[in-house]
């Protein structure tokens, strides 16, 4: 009888264990393993991490926590997706902090880069998904340091950074074939896995240079400045300047002679580019 009350408390603590953790009561993640790279990359040298100082958010400067890529060649415009492994770590709760030492990507590619993106989420290839999407059930405060930011993100390459939960967008930038785009380091917060079910799971670091288009205001980069761009830049206004669209609305079409047939636009998307170019210079008189 004393063993079956002892069995039974056991078992009831694990469950409130358990349940504490379901709601929230997380821990800093502890990296589990080394970073592997996927993707038209080559590292420069062995991907690392280590976990030096567990529940350091926020620590600023000097965070010994590192995940290192000692630097990356990159030679295609495919996604380069970094896969980290991460642990529940022992202890009190909190966040764990890392600083993420990208150092420089050298462009290896056929196109000059205007811009670098880099995304937070889950799976590489066809499965990646980002935190905005709900990539990884059970994780909450897994982001780019946000809100504290500390240390800023900045970057000698580009003079702009869009700095989100899930991504950093880097632009207003030039960088050629052969050159690298410099200083992209930055930092991400790491919770523990929030269910009781799991102590460990991945997520993943993509990385993506965004190229120099043959036609500024091709903004979704398939060849033709139209209507489609416009909604583009509307999502992302970083991708480029609204004027280059205006200028060059049409062009990239498939010129006459081609042996490719070109679908007739239908009178909707007609009429959604005639709002669009009045509401342009609408915008411009005013």
């Amino acid at each position: 009888m004393v063993w079956r009350n002892s069995n039974a408390i056991v078992s009831i603590m694990i469950g409130l264990m358990g349940l504490a953790n379901f709601c929230g009561y997380a821990r800093g993640g502890v990296l589990s393993g080394l970073p592997a790279i996927f993707g038209p990359g080559v590292a420069q040298g062995v991907p690392s991490g280590e976990t030096v100082n567990v529940n350091n958010d926020n620590v600023g400067t000097g965070n010994p926590n590192r995940i290192s890529l000692v630097g990356i060649d990159i030679v295609g415009l495919d996604p380069i997706d970094i896969s980290v492994s991460v642990a529940n770590s022992p202890g009190v709760s909190g966040t764990t902090e890392y600083f993420i030492e990208l150092g420089s990507a050298t462009n290896r590619t056929e196109a000059a880069w205007k811009g670098f993106v880099i995304e937070l989420g889950s799976g590489i290839g066809s499965e990646f998904l980002r935190l905005s999407d709900l990539a990884i059930p059970g994780v909450s405060g897994l982001d780019f340091d946000t809100p504290d930011r500390d240390p800023a993100v900045s970057s000698p390459s580009f003079l702009s950074i869009t700095h989100d939960a899930d991504i950093l967008i880097f632009s207003e930038g030039i960088v050629e074939i052969g050159e690298f785009a410099s200083g992209q380091n930055f930092s991400i917060d790491i919770p523990d896995i929030t269910t009781a079910f799991k102590s460990t799971y991945d997520f993943t670091i993509r990385l993506q240079a965004v190229p120099v288009p043959e036609v500024e205001g091709d903004f979704d980069q398939d060849g033709d400045v139209d209507g489609a761009d416009f909604l583009t830049w509307q999502r992302e206004p970083n991708l480029g300047s609204l004027t280059d669209w205006r200028t060059n609305f049409g062009s990239g079409v498939l010129q006459a002679g081609s042996s490719v047939a070109v679908p007739e636009p239908t009178r909707m998307t007609l009429l959604v580019v005639a709002v669009l170019l009045c509401v342009v210079a609408r915008d411009d008189r005013s």
